[in-house]
């Protein structure tokens, strides 16, 4: 439609359909000056009329349809029904009336899809000759006419594979774009989760140890609202952030995050890191990574001990971290966060699992390729 996406395509398509439209002149010359009668003429005037309508409505509608097979078919068949007796019934027998066969050949090149169109056009110009040899017998003009038909509507089927091909690289193009849309709101949204979950754990937990020691220890209480606004407070920073595209969590934080907040439930914590510095990308995932399993602990695990184990072994770094809590397949609601982890270490190439282990209570451990350094060695070698 004029005014859509698809105007310029149309505009193509409308021009290269118009530009075979001055074939119609060597018809009109035929009858006019040929010996026909005014009954005749006006046969054939009405005739040629006929043949334009059923033309131009192909391009009008048939075309927009082309995907569907009957149109064209529709529209070749009646074209043929116009041009064949026409042919057949030229008294002068030259090459006036057999111009109607290019316009067969564009709507069977521009309709049909290859190779089916190589077909129909080859059979358009082959009943282009066959009609013209009955009537002007054989001539120069024979195959004129067969190469006429046959290079227009190889060409309006070339011209409208191009067209077809544009619209589907178009079409992908538009289907990319709404996947990255989808794949950003999808990040987005782990991302919102994992940094809201954790802070608004911690301060659930801490309203809650403020609400029993407001009548017992009123300093302690003053204390923990303190560290609430804080946490809010870090959690409103961090949420600009990611909103801003900066938010980059650091590994260590993490940890002294993780320990002061589980220290502060009354659980035990005990930190053994031994991996040194380590890329950005690795530090950042094993950052989410003891967050979200920090968040799992204080939500659902009712642990007394927490462990976090990280280590560097063999081109790769591991993050175990394991509690001593009922234990179970998985932290009921913790679907979620760890799936958005699991995302996350698939990203980098390393894996994730987490299940109960053999003697009890909750495992989470991440494996990380250390690619950087496979790099640096073989560089090296």
């Amino acid at each position: 439609m004029w005014g859509s996406p698809h105007e310029p395509r149309r505009v193509v398509q409308l021009l290269w359909a118009g530009i075979w439209l001055f074939y119609l002149g060597f018809p009109v010359v035929a009858t006019l000056n040929g010996h026909n009668s005014q009954t005749e003429i006006a046969v054939r005037m009405a005739g040629l009329g006929a043949f334009l309508v059923v033309y131009l409505g192909f391009w009008g509608y048939g075309f927009k349809r082309s995907a569907d097979l009957w149109p064209v078919l529709a529209a070749v068949a009646l074209l043929l029904a116009i041009a064949v007796p026409m042919t057949l019934t030229d008294v002068r027998a030259d090459e006036g009336w057999a111009q109607l066969y290019i316009y067969v050949a564009v709507v069977a090149g521009s309709g049909f899809r290859w190779p089916r169109t190589v077909l129909a056009v080859g059979a358009v110009a082959a009943l282009a000759v066959a009609t013209t040899l009955l009537t002007a017998g054989l001539t120069w003009y024979v195959g004129l006419i067969g190469f006429e038909v046959m290079t227009i509507g190889l060409a309006m089927a070339g011209m409208t594979g191009i067209i077809r091909m544009n619209r589907q690289l178009r079409e992908a193009r538009e289907e990319i774009g709404r996947l990255a849309v989808t794949e950003e709101r999808l990040r987005f949204a782990r991302d919102l989760h994992d940094l809201l979950g954790h802070s608004l754990s911690v301060i659930v937990l801490k309203a809650e140890l403020a609400s029993k020691m407001a009548s017992r220890a009123p300093e302690r209480t003053e204390a923990e609202v303190r560290d609430i606004e804080r946490v809010a407070r870090d959690a409103l920073r961090e949420v600009r952030e990611a909103v801003a595209g900066y938010r980059q969590p650091s590994l260590s934080q993490e940890l002294t995050n993780a320990r002061t907040t589980l220290e502060a439930a009354g659980i035990e914590v005990r930190v053994d890191v031994a991996a040194g510095a380590l890329p950005a990308t690795v530090d950042t995932t094993l950052a989410w990574a003891v967050r979200e399993a920090a968040t799992n602990v204080i939500r659902h695990s009712r642990a007394r001990h927490v462990a976090f184990d990280l280590a560097r072994d063999d081109g790769e770094v591991r993050l175990d971290v394991t509690d001593d809590g009922p234990g179970g397949a998985e932290p009921p609601g913790a679907g979620t966060g760890l799936r958005g982890l699991g995302e996350r270490v698939d990203a980098q190439g390393g894996a994730l699992e987490f299940g109960p282990p053999a003697d009890g209570g909750f495992r989470v451990a991440v494996h990380l390729p250390l690619r950087h350094e496979r790099r640096e060695e073989t560089a090296s070698a």
